[in-house]
């Protein structure tokens, strides 16, 4: 599992390490060193090569100063260009001591850019004045000090400019950032400088395939169609027929007991379905429909009053606002940012800036379980850490790559009684499904069972 910490709880955490003077900045440093000068001699000998390190008034820059005082002494030509009035003093002292030279204008060709211009605490995006003058540098590998320059750590601003790093090297634990950007930091590494984190709660969480597959429900040789769950469909429509059909192939397709629907058009496509009521224990409202009838509204609010689980998506959406707010934890909707913005436009304002508040501030008022489908899918519970979910594809931006994502949640509800964590296997599965996808939502389909080994 991947643990990402906020600035404040990082900086709380540093701050006892350097009381007992654990030098925390040489360990940075080397970590850095080792990473540029492997990235150096991917193809080349390191000696020789050339290296700038774009240096401000923080830590950051005094990492990379201490770094590049490291590659000094493995023979790289390491200069540095201040882009603050003042840097960091005993890290610019010892880069001079080691031999390395400060410039004020880019005179030279670069084999690598090291940046160590903002820091922790700065706040996103990079003025245009800063990017100018970076121009010449443009297409040289770039290593970011633990975030690139104009990237917050806490995931605010996440549409501003920043400088786009070829490998990011995160230092001692990941900040928001480096799990909510999706392709603003180039590949992510961490290093361990010797800090324990256990004393904070994560701000954010990744799960990783194992952790997924404790998630999954156990088949049980005794089970039966009733015992393996039971799963309701209230979707598709004359405008989106096709919606309610994927949601069922895909639940059907992960292994379930039964499902049951209201309508009988779907018999001739999916002949397994059961169109006469009955129990279930999880129920899928909203793919393909437009908006909801009486009777589907007040199916839901049935089964709901029963205690029962439920998934509300695209023409679902709305529903939320006639739900009883004591049912509302029952309850998970999973739009995506276009929908989410049209349903609940004031929780909105920030979505493409800063996408976990905005989740996070919506589940505080409405009290359900949200799963904001993007990039970087988010899964928010009351009371709960919020997980993003880092697998998947752009090929998962495909028409009906939503309704398959509501039948595996699906399934997994029915068989677990969990949301939550039906939310991140189910999306999980759905992003790594998509990582062989080469066609659309019915190959979707197809690929899922083998997501799950």
């Amino acid at each position: 599992m991947k643990r990402a910490y906020s600035a404040a709880s990082v900086r709380r955490v540093e701050a006892e390490y350097l009381s007992r003077g654990v030098p925390l900045m040489e360990r940075a440093a080397h970590a850095i060193a080792h990473h540029a000068l492997e990235m150096l001699t991917e193809n080349h000998g390191a000696y020789g090569r050339r290296v700038l390190l774009l240096v401000g008034s923080g830590d950051n820059g005094g990492d990379a100063l201490f770094a590049g005082g490291v590659m000094l002494s493995r023979g790289v030509q390491v200069e540095a260009l201040a882009l603050t009035s003042s840097v960091h003093e005993s890290g610019g002292e010892e880069f001079v001591r080691r031999g390395g030279c400060w410039v004020n204008e880019l005179t030279h060709s670069y084999d690598l850019v090291i940046d160590g211009f903002l820091g922790l605490g700065a706040r996103a995006g990079i003025s245009l004045e800063v990017l100018s003058a970076l121009t010449e540098i443009q297409g040289v590998p770039m290593l970011a000090v633990d975030l690139p320059s104009g990237i917050s750590a806490d995931g605010e601003g996440m549409d501003q400019p920043a400088l786009i790093p070829t490998v990011t090297v995160a230092i001692g634990s990941w900040k928001i950032s480096h799990l909510l950007s999706e392709s603003g930091l180039g590949v992510s590494e961490l290093v361990d400088i010797g800090i324990d984190y256990e004393s904070e709660i994560p701000a954010l969480v990744s799960f990783e395939d194992s952790e997924v597959h404790e998630l999954l429900p156990t088949e049980i040789e005794t089970n039966h169609k009733y015992r393996r769950g039971v799963l309701g469909v209230i979707a598709g429509s004359e405008t989106f027929p096709g919606a309610g059909i994927l949601s069922i192939r895909a639940a059907l397709a992960l292994g379930i007991g039964m499902i049951r629907t209201e309508s009988r058009e779907f018999f001739s496509e999916v002949p397994e379905v059961v169109t006469t009521p009955g129990k279930i224990d999880a129920l899928i409202v909203g793919p393909g429909l437009i908006t909801l009838t009486q009777t589907q509204e007040r199916a839901t609010l049935e089964h709901l009053a029963k205690g029962g689980i439920t998934l509300l998506d695209a023409g679902a959406l709305a529903f939320l606002e006639k739900i009883p707010a004591e049912a509302r934890q029952q309850i998970i909707i999973t739009p995506h940012h276009g929908e989410f913005a049209a349903h609940f436009a004031p929780y909105a304002g920030a979505l493409y800036a800063n996408p976990l508040e905005c989740a996070q501030n919506f589940v505080s008022a409405y009290g359900c379980h949200l799963l904001l489908k993007g990039p970087r899918t988010l899964i928010v519970s009351p009371g709960e850490i919020p997980v993003v979910n880092m697998r998947g594809s752009v090929a998962l931006a495909t028409a009906g790559s939503g309704d398959v994502l509501a039948g595996i949640i699906g399934n997994l509800m029915a068989r677990t009684g969990a949301i939550r964590n039906s939310a991140i296997a189910g999306a999980y599965i759905h992003g790594k499904a998509g990582e062989s996808l080469t066609a659309g939502a019915s190959e979707l389909i197809e690929i899922l069972p083998f997501a799950l080994r």
